[in-house]
């Protein structure tokens, strides 16, 4: 599991990366979970993948608020 945190030089956001891989055996679900309990306030994607008869992708936003977003 890898995760990155970056800030945004402009709007000085900062938002993390979650990449887990097939071989550390984590669900993606409970590591948005876990992060969400730990920074609430916080910007998260969550990437994983598993392969066992089929090949499954997800992406998790974790605090992703819509409402607040101004596209300009």
């Amino acid at each position: 599991m890898k995760i990155k945190k970056q800030t945004n030089g402009f709007t000085e956001t900062e938002t993390y990366s979650i990449s887990i891989l097939e071989k550390d055996k984590l669900n993606g679900w409970d590591i948005a979970e876990c992060f969400k309990k730990q920074f609430p306030k916080e910007l998260c994607v969550v990437q994983f993948s598993n392969t066992i008869t089929k090949v499954e992708f997800g992406l998790i936003f974790v605090g992703l608020n819509l409402n607040k977003m101004k596209i300009k």
